[in-house]
């Protein structure tokens, strides 16, 4: 008799902490569900200039509101002209790596750029990553 209240009491605590969860979290979900929002800047210019890829996303854990992210991004890359076939490589020594930050949670991206090395003699290139430590340091 013993075992078998045990595990009903289990159970139910279970159950409980189920529903509980899930009303707590059930606001959180519906906000990551909102709408779209664009986080590079809209660049009229042709293809590639305007596109990035490779994305990633770090959000901080002092501020949940506080989101950096990192892409290859070529805003700083030449014309592409060449359309048969329509391949337009990266162009070594020029600047790729993009950054973006937001401070409301993504609605805005208000810091964004290139990741620029060129006070170094260097370029930037290839999936860039970044994180936050525990104190909220972006790196």
């Amino acid at each position: 008799m013993h075992k078998k209240f045990v595990s009903t009491a289990v159970t139910g605590l279970l159950t409980i902490s189920i529903i509980i969860a899930a009303v707590a979290f059930g606001s959180h979900a519906a906000f990551a569900s909102s709408s779209n929002i664009q986080v590079n800047k809209v660049f009229p210019g042709p293809f590639p200039t305007n596109k990035q890829n490779e994305p990633s996303l770090a959000q901080n854990p002092t501020n949940s509101l506080n989101l950096i992210s990192g892409s290859n991004d070529e805003i700083g890359e030449p014309v592409c002209t060449n359309t048969t076939p329509s391949s337009c490589p990266f162009v070594t020594g020029v600047q790729s790596s993009g950054f973006h930050a937001s401070f409301d949670g993504g609605q805005t991206w208000p810091c964004q750029g290139l990741i620029d090395l060129s006070a170094f003699k260097e370029y930037s290139f290839g999936d860039p990553s970044q994180a936050f430590d525990s104190k909220g340091n972006a790196y």
